[in-house]
């Protein structure tokens, strides 16, 4: 008798090893999928803050970019700073007239430019802005 107990128990010592490894397994999937799950949540932020023409681009590159307004007007920007939190507005740097000389503004807006060297910083309401685009290849 003492010998069914011993492998009684011992059977019972390896299905609970067992139980504890699955339930461990199922835990770190849970983690893996809760890391996506994060991971997702940022980039739908992400898109719901920011307008559907941004590209992070144009907060990396100092180029020749042109945010086209509800009115025509085509806003010359270098960069884009920072966008605020709640996704309204844009922090830009503004191109001067004289850095834009070779670029092209041919979609018939007027162009916005930053009226001196010191003074090329503007805060631009993004519902005020149709799309962005590039004034220059390379």
């Amino acid at each position: 008798m003492p010998y069914a107990a011993l492998l009684l128990s011992i059977f019972a010592l390896v299905v609970s090893a067992m139980t504890l490894w699955t339930q461990r397994e199922s835990q770190s999937l849970n983690e893996e999928q809760f890391a996506k799950i994060v991971e997702d949540s940022k980039k739908d932020d992400y898109l719901a803050v920011n307008p559907s023409w941004f590209t992070r681009r144009m907060t990396t590159d100092n180029w020749f970019f042109g945010l086209l307004t509800t009115n025509g007007e085509i806003i010359m920007i270098e960069k884009i700073i920072e966008v605020s939190p709640d996704g309204k507005w844009l922090e830009v740097t503004l191109l001067t007239a004289d850095s834009c000389s070779g670029s092209s503004t041919h979609l018939g807006g007027t162009p916005v430019f930053a009226v001196a060297d010191d003074r090329k910083t503007a805060s631009v309401q993004v519902s005020n802005i149709v799309m962005a685009l590039e004034m220059t290849t390379s």
